[in-house]
């Protein structure tokens, strides 16, 4: 037996999947172009919806967004979760088309004005995507 061998049991996993999944709820989702780390321009802020569902193999789903008017226009590059209090980042990762993107896009040209919605979020604890350092 390895002693330096750690494993979160199911319920660390559900535990931290509802922290997350209550810190953003009514937290905003922010679409932006440019660079992560360097010039970038907010496209859309997208409110998180009240309801998620957090499972025990640390995956948090939220359902469908309420809609939201793009603030500029620009390509998606990748996007940032912020909590509703005290409106901290909590995750960050990449837009894109296809889905090896931490959001999948048909599309990822966003028009000013133009009325967006997601059909849903998902975020994999264990896979450890979009978590800022």
């Amino acid at each position: 037996m390895n002693d330096n061998n750690h494993e979160l049991t199911k319920m660390a996993y559900s535990l931290m999947g509802n922290a997350l999944g209550s810190s953003l709820a009514k937290g905003v989702l922010q679409m932006y172009g440019g660079r992560r780390g360097g010039e970038s321009i907010l496209l859309v802020e997208i409110p998180f919806p009240e309801h998620f569902v957090a499972d025990a193999e640390g995956l948090v789903r939220f359902g469908k967004f309420a809609m939201a008017k793009a603030k500029a226009t620009g390509d998606a590059t990748w996007y940032r979760a912020k909590a509703f209090v005290p409106n901290l980042p909590m995750l960050e990762g990449s837009v894109g088309v296809g889905p090896d993107f931490g959001i999948p896009m048909d599309s990822v040209r966003i028009y000013a004005g133009m009325e967006l919605t997601l059909d849903g979020f998902e975020y994999s604890l264990t896979k450890g995507k979009g978590v800022t350092p």
